[in-house]
């Protein structure tokens, strides 16, 4: 029944199906459910019950980090939070009261655009303490059911952000909450809107469509187009962009973050004809439309993708240019790398790391290496995050001479890259990097061999000079045994 019944339910009717669902697991009951009045009934214990008590005062407004619209939006949503009692529950092992002091901290921001090329976040929403709290080891990590149920409307919402990043359907209820919480910031209402762009989750996407038709309405006195155009996003990861009219809809939307949101929707379809009004929108007078519709072209392969990127590169914006730089590295091709090789000498250096990105997005390995000379440190930086890629001999002759470079940049990136390679690879280049490297350079390097070498542990990076040189000799000694063939555990 609960199967039939999901098309047609609304977000309340979700709700209720959830509840019940919870309730039959908690009771052991196995009575059917046949039609909509059982389903209510069995959640009507949950719904009489008075909402959640908020509390704790929020953290002073940061402002917005887009430069749009949206800023204004931002500040009306915060509220005078003064008066709500604060009735957190104490924490019962430090772990707790760790997580408690992160998940407190309401200081979400959008991930800083990436270098063309370079890898980019999973989410655009980020929040440097809680992705420690993701990565803390298991046995060190809070218990975030109970951190859910928190009366601090703050502490909550991040714990259900956090529980949803790790495919946790349980937290969909919280961040539906959170979303419609007009006392939070509005940087956390869009945190916990991508949060809802699982799609595996049949309760996100009833509540989404519901949430865009609430807060999608530009008339509305709170209308805000970074809530409209991160909850778009999340739809579009749900549902079949040819049958959304909320994408639709979206590219004629008078705010560019809308029209954005609703390009990157139909870009994640692969199935769905692009409109022929998102293509011409490469004319768009916001340049983030315009570098939107380039992502969207190459990402499907549109048969026109590489004409317009080609088109993209005399564009009075510089990102829409990187963006066409960084399309002609995936789409490749003779034309593409003959525009790149010409870009590699550009007088912008922004415009030469892009290109060498997208060189080496081909695989062109000699020109990529031309340009580890280059005298800015950009492109040199550039260089070296993209050794990853070129695991060779001549890669790791490349890799020592950028790891005496004299930006800790471009050192730094050499180490990373360097991380990706295979052991009898990487020991060497990281080994010099202990030795020869000053810090933050030299701990990151022990890092990333401990990672492929666990005999590297014994390092200590921040020891007098003396005792590092005795451990590395003890080290180089052991990687005799290694190059010579010894099994070693990864």
């Amino acid at each position: 029944f609960a199967m039939r019944l999901l098309p047609k339910l609304t977000l309340k009717g979700a709700c209720a199906l959830v509840v019940a669902a919870a309730a039959l697991c908690a009771t052991g009951g196995c009575r059917s459910l046949d039609s909509p009045s059982d389903l209510s009934a069995l959640g009507a214990d949950r719904s009489a019950k008075p909402p959640q008590a908020k509390s704790a005062d929020l953290a002073e407004s940061k402002g917005s980090t887009k430069e749009d619209e949206s800023v204004s939006a931002d500040k009306t949503t915060e509220s005078d939070n003064s008066s709500r009692p604060k009735t957190q529950a104490e924490p019962t092992s430090d772990a707790e009261a760790d997580a408690l002091l992160v998940l407190l901290e309401d200081n979400w921001t959008v991930e800083a655009e990436t270098v063309p090329g370079a890898p980019r976040a999973s989410y655009r929403w980020s929040h440097a303490g809680l992705d420690e709290l993701a990565l803390a080891p298991a046995d060190k990590r809070a218990d975030l059911m109970k951190l859910l149920s928190s009366d601090d409307p703050v502490v909550s919402a991040n714990a259900a952000i956090l529980l949803a990043r790790a495919d946790d359907s349980v937290a969909d209820l919280a961040l539906i909450e959170s979303v419609r919480d007009a006392t939070l910031r509005l940087s956390l209402r869009c945190a916990s809107a991508e949060a809802l762009g699982r799609p595996d989750s049949v309760l996100a996407s009833i509540a989404l469509a519901e949430l865009i038709t609430e807060y999608g309405d530009p008339a509305a006195p709170q209308y805000s187009p970074e809530l409209h155009g991160e909850l778009l996003r999340s739809l579009g990861r749900q549902v079949d962009a040819a049958d959304c009219p909320q994408l639709a809809a979206g590219l004629k939307s008078a705010s560019g973050e809308v029209r954005q949101a609703a390009i990157e929707g139909f870009a994640s379809d692969a199935r769905a004809e692009l409109p022929r009004e998102l293509i011409a929108m490469r004319a768009d007078s916001h340049p983030q439309v315009r570098a939107a519709v380039l992502d969207c072209l190459v990402a499907r392969r549109h048969p026109q993708a590489q004409e317009y990127c080609l088109a993209a590169l005399g564009d009075v914006h510089l990102s829409v240019q990187l963006t066409g730089i960084a399309g002609l590295g995936v789409l490749g091709g003779e034309a593409s790398q003959r525009a790149l090789g010409r870009l590699a000498v550009h007088d912008s250096e922004a415009v030469r790391a892009a290109a060498v990105a997208a060189l080496a997005t081909i695989g062109d390995e000699a020109a990529v290496f031309v340009a580890a000379k280059d005298p800015s440190w950009k492109v040199r930086r550039n260089v070296a995050r993209e050794l990853a890629r070129f695991p060779t001999e001549r890669g790791s002759g490349v890799a020592r001479q950028l790891l005496a470079d004299s930006n800790a940049e471009v050192r730094y990136g050499v180490v990373e890259a360097v991380g990706y390679w295979s052991l009898p690879q990487a020991g060497p280049i990281l080994l010099t990097a202990m030795s020869d490297a000053p810090e933050p350079t030299r701990s990151q390097a022990a890092q990333q061999l401990t990672r492929l070498w666990p005999a590297a542990e014994r390092f200590s990076p921040d020891a007098p000079a003396d005792l590092r040189q005795d451990q590395l000799r003890d080290l180089q000694t052991a990687w005799g045994g290694v190059t010579a063939g010894t099994t070693i555990t990864r």
